[in-house]
C-alpha cells in the first residue's frame, strides 16, 4: 500500500480483518517491510523488521475513530511497543479548520534506541536547523526506557499551549558521544570544541524544549576531565541556542591543553597560552552557543585551585601551593581569595584581566601582597636582574607588587 500525499503507506503488510458499515477490527503484521509517513519526518520511509498490532475502528456520520493496541515493533534502530488512538477533528476547533489530519493520542515505550538515529524520528514541525543539529551532535550512544507521549490535533503538534496538547519524549542515555558544537558549524581553520564522551544522563524533549539533566561524562578527546555533573538545554528548537553547564575535576595541565586547543582560547584572549601548572583542580563551566551565530558565544566559569603550582608565562613568578578561585568569562579573568607561595613567602593575589580582544591597549593588573625572602628571590631566575641582585641579600621583607598586562601579555 503506497503512501499518497501525506497519507501513510505500508510495505509487507499482512492483514486479517472483519468489518461492516459501522466499523471493524483487524490484526496486522509486517515482516521485513516498511512504513512510509511522508510529511511527518524528514526521512518518512521507516524500515520495519517486525511489527504486530490489533486495530479497530468506528464510523459515525462524518466521524471516524481508530484504536490500535498491543503494537510491538522492531528494526535496526529501535525496539518497543505502543498504543495509538486517532479520531477526526472538530472543524470548529481544529487549527486545520477541517476533520483531517485529525487528533492523535500516542503512547510508546522503546526498550532500546540508537542515539545516532534520533534525528530521523523528530517531526518536521521541529525546525530544520534543530533537527540537523541533533543529527550532527549525537555521534554515538544508546538510549533505554524511552517514552513518547503525543496528544492533540496533529496540525498543532507540538502545541506550545499545554492546554492544546502534549508532545514529550524522555530517555535514559548512556555511553554517548556529544559534539555540542558540531564541526559542520565551524570554519575550516577554527579549533574544534572538546566533545563530551561516555555521556550518561536523562534526555527530555518537551514540546519545543530539549534538556539533558543529571549528566556525567568525560570531556576532551582523551577524557582528560571527569564531568561529575552537567546539563544541556535548548529552550526553543525553532531558534537553536545550546546552553551547557558542567562541574568537572581533573589534572590542571590537561585542562590548560583542552582550553588552548579549543575556541575557549580565543574567548579568553589566549591569556593562558604559555601557562604551565601541576596538580588536580575543580572546574565550573557555562557556555551559551547560538548555533546560527557562534561568534556571539559566551563563556563563564571558574577554576578551583587546591594546592597547585602555576606559572602564567616563563617570565612571571612561579606560584606554588596555590589555593582559591580563578573566575573567567569571555570578557575577563578575576581572582577570588587566591593564596599562594611566591618569592619564598606567603602571598595573596587579587585583581584580574580585561579580555576585550587582542587589540585592547588598556592595561589590567594583578596585585600581590606578601613576604619575599632573599632565598626566594635568588631562585626566581625568571626575574632576571632582581634574582641576580638578591645574590647579595639576606632575610625577608613585606612587599606589595602589581603585575600589569597589556594586550594579554605581562
Amino acid at each position: 500500500m503506497q503512501a499518497v500525499d501525506h497519507n501513510a503507506g505500508v510495505r509487507g503488510l499482512d492483514v486479517d480483518f472483519d468489518l461492516n458499515q459501522a466499523g471493524g477490527r483487524a490484526k496486522l503484521s509486517v515482516a521485513n517491510g516498511s512504513v512510509d509517513v511522508p510529511g511527518y519526518f524528514q526521512q518518512g520511509l521507516i524500515p520495519i523488521d517486525q511489527l504486530t498490532a490489533h486495530a479497530k475502528w468506528q464510523l459515525s456520520r462524518d466521524q471516524i475513530a481508530v484504536q490500535m493496541s498491543d503494537i510491538r515493533f522492531a528494526n535496526a534502530h529501535t525496539q518497543g511497543q505502543a498504543q495509538i488512538n486517532w479520531q477526526t477533528s472538530d472543524p470548529k476547533k481544529s487549527p486545520s479548520v477541517g476533520r483531517f489530519p485529525g487528533r492523535l493520542d500516542l503512547q510508546a515505550t522503546l526498550h532500546r534506541a540508537d542515539g545516532r538515529q534520533v534525528h530521523r524520528y523528530l517531526p518536521l514541525v521541529i525546525d530544520q536547523e534543530a533537527r540537523d543539529y541533533v543529527r550532527d551532535a549525537v555521534l554515538e550512544g544508546q538510549a533505554s526506557n524511552v517514552r513518547f507521549v503525543v496528544k492533540g490535533d496533529i496540525s498543532d503538534i507540538p502545541a506550545q499551549d499545554p492546554r492544546r496538547g502534549t508532545f514529550k519524549i524522555s530517555a535514559d542515555v548512556k555511553e554517548a558521544r556529544l559534539a555540542y558544537v558540531p564541526r559542520r558549524l565551524q570554519g575550516p581553520q577554527e579549533l574544534p570544541w572538546p566533545e563530551l564522551r561516555e555521556l550518561s544522563g536523562e534526555l527530555t524533549i518537551d514540546r519545543l524544549q530539549l534538556q539533558v539533566r543529571g549528566a556525567r561524562a568525560r570531556l576532551g578527546d582523551n577524557g582528560a576531565l571527569q564531568v561529575v555533573q552537567a546539563s544541556a538545554s535548548i529552550a526553543d528548537l525553532t531558534n537553536t541556542e545550546v546552553k551547557v553547564t558542567a562541574d568537572a575535576k581533573g589534572a590542571l595541565p590537561a585542562a590548560l591543553r583542552l582550553l588552548n586547543d579549543s575556541p575557549l582560547a580565543e574567548l579568553t584572549g589566549h591569556v593562558l597560552a604559555h601557562a604551565v601548572a601541576t596538580g588536580d583542580a575543580g572546574y565550573k563551566l557555562k557556555l551559551a552557543l547560538p548555533i546560527a551565530d557562534l561568534d556571539k558565544s559566551t563563556v563563564q566559569g571558574s577554576v578551583m585551585l587546591s594546592g597547585n603550582d602555576v606559572q602564567i608565562t616563563a617570565d612571571t613568578p612561579k606560584l606554588t601551593r596555590s589555593r582559591g578561585n580563578v573566575n573567567f568569562t569571555h570578557k575577563g579573568v578575576t581572582l577570588a581569595g587566591v593564596q599562594t607561595r611566591m618569592l619564598g613567602g606567603d602571598a595573596r593575589l587579587e585583581g584580574g584581566l580585561l579580555l576585550t580582544g587582542v587589540d585592547n591597549t588598556h592595561p589590567t593588573v594583578i596585585r600581590a601582597a606578601g613576604v619575599a625572602t632573599a632565598e626566594g628571590l635568588r631562585q626566581a631566575t625568571e626575574l632576571g636582574f632582581v634574582a641576580r641582585l638578591a645574590q647579595r641579600a639576606s632575610g625577608s621583607a613585606s612587599y606589595n607588587a602589581s603585575l600589569g598586562f597589556r594586550q594579554n601579555r605581562p
